[in-house]
């Protein structure tokens, strides 16, 4: 959704620039607008991102998580259910 405001933001960048006919005797205050509302929208993200940094709502991304369950596959071999051949150690004896 962001996205989308900041495309429509854009488009009005470029229409409220002077450079245009119709908006010739209009300075630069409706851009500079357009450009402060773009400016609040890009930097809302950062903002957000550093409060929840601080605030420890985000995890940490070192290494690998160990809070998660892995349940096994119960129609994979398992070590415990594997039957190996038995290996005598002392042949012919």
């Amino acid at each position: 959704m962001r996205r989308v405001i900041l495309f429509i933001l854009l488009a009005m960048l470029v229409a409220a620039l002077p450079l245009w006919p119709y908006s010739r005797n209009w300075s630069y205050g409706p851009a500079i607008a357009v450009a402060f509302l773009i400016a609040a929208n890009l930097l809302t993200p950062v903002f957000e991102y550093f409060e929840c940094r601080w605030s420890g709502a985000l995890p940490e991304r070192r290494g690998v998580p160990t809070d998660i369950a892995v349940t096994p596959n119960p129609g994979a071999r398992h070590a415990e259910s594997a039957e190996g051949s038995k290996i005598d150690p002392a042949p012919g004896g």
